[in-house]
């Protein structure tokens, strides 16, 4: 079973990037009332009065045996 560590997410890629984007970082969270998996992409420069982010859902199926 997943646990969810912190309110914060865990952080599962990190990577400074060029001038342009100085941190890339994906950040993972747990969903456990819905059983998901949360990630949370995002670039910490400011562009055009906000940060690019995205953010993606991933269910957790259980497997058939």
């Amino acid at each position: 079973k997943i646990k969810n560590s912190s309110k914060k997410g865990q952080v599962v890629f990190q990577k400074r990037t060029s001038l342009v984007f100085k941190k890339l970082q994906v950040v993972r969270f747990y969903d456990s009332k819905r059983n998901s998996l949360i990630y949370l992409t995002y670039s910490d420069k400011v562009i055009d009065g906000s940060p690019k982010n995205a953010i993606s859902a991933v269910p957790i199926m259980p497997w058939k045996e």
